[in-house]
């Protein structure tokens, strides 16, 4: 299950314990809202719970953040290991263990129209962490959620998180919630806005090799919500399943007009026959921050011949498929080449120069680039 490395608690009624380190297996507690870091004041129950496991609420003295000391290499559901000015009673039960919810009845988290966003960690830096928290913010005015801590606040929380979690390689996740509730349609009954966050170890980077795509027969999302980051993943849920059920990486949706779209969760790009790298237009989809970022990297290969243009702009199927390079470009994958569509290969059939280029130029990025674009861990 991995080793206990650092808890912090503070509040109201409730406490809180906090993780191990290791791969992630448990999600949400019930008590919420999930947005603190050391020293920060605030109202509300929080936790720093960052990976496997987050354990029950419990009723204790109201205290002050400490830092505990918590003894390690003992499982994380042993009470034993809380520390501090505060000693925890016995836990009683496990809410979340390996990604289930073993008494649901009691995790009365509510997350209606959350927003979800994805940072990798590399190298002790988080990447494009404000072009992703930019997006975040619009996505939350878009939904009509109120936010907990301002945008500095927020990144601070989020650096910290990864700092905590001594994780050097992997993924920030974060998403934001109207807060626990009572599970109704309309967010009225939820009063306190809260921020989560978990961070997930990759136990190696992405690789360049080219899969296989089809054209998915799931109806995309309506322009209003494609353009807004959220958790309403049915869509590119039922859009992926349909990929793997036929031997493919993923599915490529048409836009009403039958213009190619996006992938369910990545942007999609080609490089047609005279060295023009596309991608369609961001009016209907969302906006990719790895895709936007490898338009700028791009400019690379268009100063020394190896791109004659680069442009956003609607592409037709028959375009697509008779396209000499087509590739996915998203923050999980970085940029994967496409060897095939439907029953049609994608030029050679084989990985393309150009989306191995961009490829290495967005791993260097994330590995050298700038400080606009790498945001230091402070571990």
């Amino acid at each position: 299950m991995g080793e206990v490395v650092k808890a912090q608690y503070r509040s109201g009624p409730h406490h809180s314990t906090c993780g191990t380190r290791g791969r992630v297996s448990g999600l949400l507690p019930r008590f919420v809202p999930f947005s603190h870091s050391p020293g920060m004041e605030g109202n509300g129950d929080w936790s720093l719970s960052l990976q496997i496991r987050v354990s029950a609420p419990r009723v204790g003295p109201s205290v002050e953040p400490v830092e505990p000391q918590m003894r390690r290499g003992k499982d994380p559901s042993d009470p034993s290991i809380h520390g501090g000015e505060w000693e925890a009673p016995p836990l009683k039960s496990k809410y979340f263990f390996k990604r289930q919810a073993v008494r649901p009845n009691l995790a009365t988290c509510q997350i209606p129209t959350s927003r979800l966003f994805f940072s990798s960690l590399l190298l002790r830096h988080l990447y494009e962490l404000d072009q992703h928290l930019d997006r975040f913010l619009k996505s939350a005015s878009m939904a009509k959620i109120q936010l907990p801590f301002d945008q500095p606040t927020i990144k601070n929380i989020l650096t910290q998180t990864a700092a905590v979690s001594k994780c050097m390689q992997g993924s920030l996740r974060y998403w934001l919630s109207p807060g626990p509730g009572d599970f109704q349609l309309s967010p009225s009954g939820c009063l306190n806005p809260a921020l989560y966050a978990i961070v997930i170890e990759a136990p190696s980077l992405p690789v360049c090799s080219g899969d296989k795509v089809v054209t998915s027969t799931i109806p995309m999302k309506p322009l209003q919500f494609a353009v807004m980051k959220n958790v309403n993943y049915l869509p590119n849920a039922l859009s992926k399943m349909q990929a793997e059920e036929n031997g493919a990486f993923a599915a490529i949706w048409l836009d009403d007009e039958g213009f190619i779209a996006e992938g369910p969760n990545m942007n999609v790009a080609f490089v047609t026959k005279d060295r023009e790298l596309i991608m369609p237009l961001f009016d209907k989809i969302l906006s990719g921050c790895t895709a936007k970022r490898v338009l700028v990297l791009a400019e690379e290969l268009l100063a020394d011949g190896r791109l004659s243009a680069i442009n956003t702009r609607n592409v037709t199927v028959q375009e697509g498929k008779a396209a000499n390079e087509m590739m996915l470009i998203g923050s999980g994958i970085l940029v994967k080449p496409v060897l095939q569509w439907d029953e049609h290969p994608i030029g050679s059939g084989k990985e393309g120069p150009v989306a191995q280029a961009l490829f290495k130029l967005i791993l260097d990025d994330m590995k050298y680039g700038p400080p606009t674009v790498r945001i230091p861990v402070p571990y």
